[in-house]
């Protein structure tokens, strides 16, 4: 039966470059959907000239299930123009009811479709991201998405799988061409808050979780190495390029962003200057942040191995108030005319 472009229910994009070690496993698990038909669904590649294997595997798959799918299209690109590029260009293509930005390492689980269409449906003003993490996940990566965990929530969007309505790409509200890999970082998070100020839900799917997969030769962040990696994110959260991306969050963001991280900001502020009058009062205020974040890990992170819910608290809460101070201080160059 033939299905005409009105009744393309999801087109599918993902971006690729050089993923021969990840493609095959992310297409196969699109063909093993449960979805009731799958010719109501296209898919979409958007390739940035990749030297390696990627497009043979492409081409071979095509060849072989393009009749069990609506249609499967390829776009072969003649530079790298980076992943945020390629799913713009995939969504302005893409023909279908909803729109599922995939990246080329995350696997889809076969009845994830039929749940998150079930809870965009729901509301028009919704989007749908799916958490996911390695298949032995870290303690950080689950500390990332502890609070997502058996639960439909609101929260931030998971760059590597979001299902958006067709009425998101023809309001023009797509990703920001300027951030994500390989120029920066946070695309992901700046989509989510410039979603919620055009007053869209965002919500995580969390009662299940993906798989991101890795080439062997990726190296993982192993439990033992968790303060090297939060020493490494603190770092990073302090570099020029952080601070760029955060400013121009916080300028898009609704009000309601904007005043969390003006109290994340004030918190180091209240330390430090009760440090200058008392080292007790000091230690107070830190040992009562830090007992509120465990506090509050313990209640929303419920589902996670108690490890993490211990843990999760006092890294998010640092995460945060580090991105404030990253923020702070490129306040203070546009104030004082230090930027470059």
């Amino acid at each position: 039966m033939s299905i005409s472009e009105s009744e393309v229910l999801l087109s599918i994009v993902i971006p690729t470059y050089n993923s021969a070690c990840t493609i095959k496993k992310v297409l196969n698990s699109i063909i093993n959907l449960t979805y009731p038909n799958l010719k109501c669904i296209e898919l979409i590649i958007i390739d940035d000239n990749s030297s390696d294997e990627t497009l043979r595997i492409i081409n071979e798959f095509t060849n072989k299930y393009q009749d069990k799918l609506y249609s499967i299209k390829t776009i072969v690109r003649k530079g790298r123009e980076g992943v945020v590029s390629a799913r713009n260009l995939g969504a302005r293509l893409a023909q279908g009811k909803y729109i599922l930005f995939l990246d080329s390492d995350v696997l889809l689980k076969p009845n994830i479709l039929r749940r998150l269409i079930e809870v965009a449906d729901r509301d028009p003003h919704t989007v749908v991201s799916i958490p996911y993490v390695s298949e032995s996940p870290s303690i950080l990566e689950l500390i990332g998405v502890c609070r997502y965990l058996g639960k439909i929530r609101c929260g931030t969007v998971f760059g590597g799988a979001v299902l958006v309505r067709r009425e998101v790409v023809d309001h023009n509200l797509l990703f920001d061409e300027r951030l994500g890999y390989p120029y920066s970082a946070l695309e992901d998070f700046e989509y989510g808050v410039r979603l919620k100020k055009h007053r869209y839900k965002v919500l995580v799917y969390g009662k299940e979780l993906l798989v991101h997969i890795k080439c062997s030769r990726s190296k993982s962040n192993k439990n033992g190495k968790i303060l090297k990696v939060i020493v490494r994110k603190i770092r990073e959260y302090f570099s020029r390029k952080h601070r760029k991306v955060m400013y121009i969050i916080f300028i898009r963001a609704p009000l309601k962003f904007k005043l969390e991280y003006m109290l994340y900001m004030l918190f180091p502020i209240l330390v430090i200057t009760l440090m200058l009058w008392s080292i007790l009062y000091s230690t107070c205020l830190l040992a009562i942040g830090l007992l509120i974040s465990i506090f509050w890990s313990c209640i929303e992170c419920k589902s996670a191995p108690i490890m993490v819910r211990f843990m999760a608290g006092p890294v998010i809460l640092l995460s945060r108030v580090a991105r404030a101070l990253s923020l702070m201080i490129k306040f203070l160059e546009k104030l004082l005319g230090l930027e470059h």
